[in-house]
């Protein structure tokens, strides 16, 4: 990620010395992220973000700005800052009082009134459940009575909502709170995880225990992220990770990026079974509670798309339970659905609307390979008096219940199927879906990022479809589309979702100030209709094409031919200056030496010796060294070519030599063997381990000297 701005804070009283980082990164594709990071001075700092997802340039700094002031208030000063703040349209700040919602009144009265002890004695509603609605909410004004409660508190499950809500809404003070609870529920793993969960929340300065042995510490100390995973793997799969551990290891996730990143790939490739299962749990729990989207959605795509195992109707004594059944599996999938829906009912679409589209972006139609499905029911007809055979359809994914209803669980065209576990088309339908069905629309209409978001990453039909009709539904979403935003839609895998970037490039279009990124999305776009346009645009803009290095070392990564060939004909009559053409040379090749796919290094190698022939000749031996050490062949071949040239091959390193002669391609090492042949005798016969490679390069040696090659 590039870093647009940072501000660096010092707090300093007492014994305290605390250091805190805010950072404004650009994530690409127009999108940006708020990250911090923090603790005590000389110490390795925390990291966290403030974006579950990325979002524009406007709200990231509206995030650091508000995060800045709210540490400056608590007294930490601004000791260093670095880049600009974006120039932001002048508006007027207005306040907007909260309208009343008697639910939060309900709640908060049925807390107040426990906490003085005047609840009545039989209720329907739960303590436990109106505990953890006030969490699920982000109930500040709720935190006090809640942390009186706790003393009062009797059942495991109420002592784990009491922890939930304190994490989520209280604040530091309360953190006493969570030392009864710990205290009081010490026998209860479970609730001893959100208990840490909730105090690394209300005391993010605080260091966190790490109980990592063996091997597992080593790898921990030394912050070696492949081993680190093998080993946690291992130790997962045999059950012989404690719950001590495990909690340390889940909570780090929020504070050591890297560690996020092992985690996250231990949700993707551990089977669910016994040993696994504790750790699933936990991770789903803990991405819940910290509204992580990303893992959030990973980790529900594995219950969703996972089977439950067998229970075994009987089992040798000693061998522990069956982990992850059906009814557990089932309760999982459920509960996704419970806490979604609380979630939507708050009317926030901050509650709302990170987890609902970390699920729908989790979903990947080339990995899951989804299928539409039928059965056939019979039905009673009370008019001809005889049952009836009716197909029943059930739609792509229908087994992912959470998904599934955060599409169309708002209208009646679907519901659940007998056992509850499956959705189904309603009778005589087959899953044609004219509008809107999904359920909170108006938390939706509030979220222009999080559907930009879901345009540019989403990998399933269906979370596409949706994306674009919200789209279509809020013309004002249109003012926060950008050039990036156009760029990454004309690339889209989804015909749908390029046509929809055709048509916001075609809005934003400005032929006096023509935006270049925007052009070379367009060019670059597999939808000819969107390239055709992006050809005849270039005369608008053919006047800053040869200033602009960006434009031009993007063009050389471009697929199609017709806009590769428009760009020559453009180039012909606006010639490059020299010191644009070694710009261009030096970002191509950058990004040659960062590929994996062969057919764009070819088409990459082809535009930089047609552009730039002369300072291509000129590479410099760092340069070829890499290209000749690279994986594909394009990049190899590029590099014999230009050694070619050089005319003295000579004075080239050995290591050049070797790399084109042993190279697995055969057309390099052919090409390998005429520069051989272009060294003189006297040079070639001190070359011993040239010779011992062109020993080995078999039938194109003896082809090449039998042609008896003169240079």
């Amino acid at each position: 990620m590039k870093l647009i701005r940072q501000s660096k804070l010092h707090f300093q009283q007492g014994k305290s010395d605390k250091v805190y980082e805010v950072d404004l990164c650009e994530a690409g594709g127009g999108e940006f992220m708020v990250n911090f990071r923090y603790g005590r001075r000389g110490t390795d700092l925390r990291v966290g973000t403030k974006t579950p997802f990325p979002t524009s340039r406007s709200k990231a700094e509206g995030i650091f700005e508000s995060l800045v002031a709210e540490k400056s208030q608590k007294g930490y000063r601004i000791v260093g800052a670095s880049g600009i703040a974006a120039a932001q349209p002048a508006v007027m700040s207005v306040e907007v009082p909260r309208r009343y919602d008697p639910r939060r009144y309900a709640v908060v009265k049925r807390l107040a009134d426990e906490a003085a002890r005047r609840a009545p004695a039989k209720t329907g509603w739960r303590l436990s459940r109106v505990i953890w609605r006030a969490g699920a909410w982000r109930m500040g004004e709720a935190a006090g009575s809640i942390a009186a409660l706790v003393p009062t508190l009797r059942t495991a499950m109420e002592f784990w909502c009491a922890a939930w809500a304190l994490g989520r809404c209280g604040e530091a003070k309360h953190a006493v709170a969570l030392e009864v609870i710990s205290e009081r529920a010490k026998s209860f793993p479970w609730v001893l995880a959100m208990v840490a969960e909730a105090r690394a929340a209300l005391l993010p300065e605080e260091e966190i225990a790490v109980n990592f042995s063996g091997a597992v510490g080593e790898a921990w100390k030394t912050q070696q992220a492949p081993v680190f995973k093998a080993l946690v793997e291992q130790e997962l799969r045999g059950a012989r990770f404690s719950e001590e551990s495990l909690r340390g290891l889940i909570l780090l996730t929020a504070r050591h990026g890297w560690m996020r990143e092992v985690v996250y790939e231990l949700v993707r490739s551990l089977p669910i079974q016994h040993g696994t299962m504790p750790f699933f749990r936990q991770v789903f729990k803990s991405a819940e509670f910290r509204m992580d989207a990303e893992l959030y959605g990973q980790v529900v795509r594995r219950f969703e798309l996972t089977q439950g195992n067998r229970s075994a109707c009987w089992r040798p004594k000693g061998t522990p339970p069956t982990a992850y059944t059906a009814t557990t599996r089932d309760y999982l999938r459920r509960r996704v659905i419970r806490h979604l829906k609380t979630a939507g009912e708050s009317g926030e679409p901050s509650l709302f609307i990170p987890l609902a589209t970390g699920l729908l972006v989790a979903i990947d139609d080339e990995l899951d390979s989804p299928q539409k499905t039928f059965t056939h029911v019979f039905i009673f007809n009370p008019r001809t008096r005889k049952c009836e055979s009716v197909k029943i359809w059930y739609p792509r994914y229908s087994n992912c219940m959470g998904f599934i209803w955060l599409l169309r669980g708002g209208a009646d065209a679907v519901d659940l199927n007998h056992c509850k576990t499956k959705w189904r088309f309603r009778a005589g339908r087959d899953g044609d879906q004219s509008g809107r069905e999904e359920p909170y629309p108006e938390l939706w209409d509030q979220a222009p990022d999080a559907i930009m978001h879901l345009l540019r990453h989403a990998r399933s039909s269906e979370a596409q479809q949706f994306a674009l009709r919200v789209w279509r539904a809020n013309p004002s979403f249109l003012d926060e589309a950008t050039g990036e935003l156009v760029t990454d839609l004309l690339a889209s895998w989804y015909g749908e979702t390029v046509a929809l970037g055709l048509e916001i490039a075609r809005t934003l279009w400005n032929p006096l100030d023509p935006d270049l990124r925007l052009l070379l999305g367009l060019l670059d776009s597999p939808l000819d209709v969107a390239r055709a346009q992006g050809i005849a645009w270039l005369k608008d803009a053919s006047g800053r094409l040869a200033g602009d290095g960006d434009f031009l070392s993007g063009v050389a990564f471009l697929l199609h031919e017709d806009a590769r060939i428009a760009m020559r004909e453009m180039l012909r009559s606006a010639p490059l200056a020299k010191a644009m053409r070694e710009e261009v040379v030096a970002r191509v090749i950058s990004g040659l030496l960062a590929l994996d796919d062969e057919a764009v290094a070819g088409v990459a190698s082809d535009w930089l010796e047609y552009i730039a022939p002369e300072e291509t000749a000129a590479l410099p031996v760092e340069h070829l060294v890499a290209l000749a050490s690279h994986s594909l062949e394009a990049c190899q071949l590029l590099a014999v070519r230009v050694m070619l040239r050089k005319g003295s091959p000579g004075d080239l390193p050995e290591s050049l030599l070797l790399a084109a002669l042993s190279s697995e391609y055969p057309a390099v090492r052919k090409l390998g063997m005429v520069l051989l042949g272009m060294l003189p005798d006297d040079c070639l016969a001190r070359r011993v381990a040239t010779l011992a490679a062109c020993a080995s390069s078999g039938v194109a040696a003896g082809v090449i000297w039998l042609l008896g090659y003169k240079p």
